[in-house]
């Protein structure tokens, strides 16, 4: 792009009148009756737990308490004791999610709500720290290797869950007073808080950069056609044309910027194009009139405009390459 301040008025003025078209389970008892045998340690990790089969899980819970198991992600519920109710959904015989519920007079603190997962998760799982989701929920992410062995890729894939094999998510539902009302457990890694900023973030800025682009490139036209009206290479009913062209692209650039949704991060980004937009969208009308009307004074302000959106335009571009897009 050409660097050199060119006097837009004086070539457009060429132009004029030329072209204006929790606990861990007993493991191996011994038998009395074979006390000198060895007690073996060997236990499933996901044995009536997060990722185990429906028949561990009753043989030490019991039967449901409804016939009819409810739609992903509730499914069957159960009724043990210090809970209001624990749902699990199977998929093929494994469970797949577990909600757990707080007795309803009388919901968990942090403390208990941990005390209240732990015989419900993989009992090899290892836990990551507490974050929070991007609704402002307690979210605690762990990896199993036992999970990894029995749920495959493709069921994670078949319920939308990020993360590979082994990845599960347990996520606190608060009431008003941040007490623990429910836990869930699932398949793979919900997002935080600041991993939905960064996908917003990022989405933004893809959208920005289509947009910036056609802009600069019309920018570009713009004077790289009164540089040729100026030199002869460009005869002045083409260059009036082009120009028309790039003016339109200047008003919907304005039109088409104001449909961007920016997160709160990328706001002051947001203000930058729109100014950006706005003084070329009021160029464009500016040099327009001023031909169509002998106005030199429109031409003047047209130029003045422009000049600033160029400024505007270095700084859009700067902040796009910084942000890698």
């Amino acid at each position: 792009m050409r660097r050199q301040r060119l006097s837009w008025t004086i070539v457009l003025f060429v132009l004029l009148g030329l072209a204006l078209p929790a606990s861990t389970r007993a493991q191996g008892v011994a038998d009395p009756d074979k006390s000198d045998d060895p007690i073996s340690l060997e236990t499933d990790p996901l044995e009536a737990r997060f990722g185990g089969t429906r028949v561990s899980f009753e043989d030490a819970y019991g039967e449901p308490s409804k016939p009819e198991a409810g739609k992903y992600p509730r499914g069957d519920d159960y009724q043990i004791d210090g809970y209001k109710r624990v749902s699990v959904f199977y998929h093929e015989d494994r469970i797949v999610h577990i909600s757990l519920f707080a007795p309803a007079d009388d919901f968990w603190t942090t403390k208990q709500a941990d005390d209240a997962r732990a015989d419900f998760l993989p009992s090899d799982a290892k836990l990551g720290t507490a974050v929070e989701t991007a609704d402002g929920e307690p979210l605690v992410r762990a990896k199993s290797k036992a999970l990894a062995e029995e749920i495959e890729q493709e069921i994670y894939d078949t319920y939308k869950a990020k993360g590979k094999p082994g990845d599960l998510s347990v996520t606190y539902q608060l009431d008003k007073r941040k007490r623990v009302k429910a836990i869930d457990v699932e398949l793979g890694r919900v997002s935080t808080s600041s991993q939905n900023d960064a996908d917003a973030e990022k989405t933004y800025l893809k959208a920005l950069r289509g947009q910036f682009d056609v802009l600069a490139a019309s920018m570009d036209v713009f004077e790289q056609t009164l540089a040729g009206v100026q030199d002869g290479s460009i005869d002045a009913q083409t260059g009036f044309q082009r120009l028309l062209t790039a003016w339109i692209v200047w008003r919907q650039a304005d039109v088409d910027a104001k449909t961007l949704k920016p997160p709160t991060s990328q706001q002051g980004t947001q203000d930058l194009y729109l100014q950006l937009t706005g003084l070329l969208a009021t160029a464009a009308d500016e040099f327009q009139n001023g031909l169509v009307n002998n106005d030199s004074s429109l031409l003047q302000s047209g130029d003045t405009k422009y000049a600033q959106a160029r400024l505007f335009r270095i700084l859009i571009q700067s902040t796009l390459e910084g942000a890698g897009v």
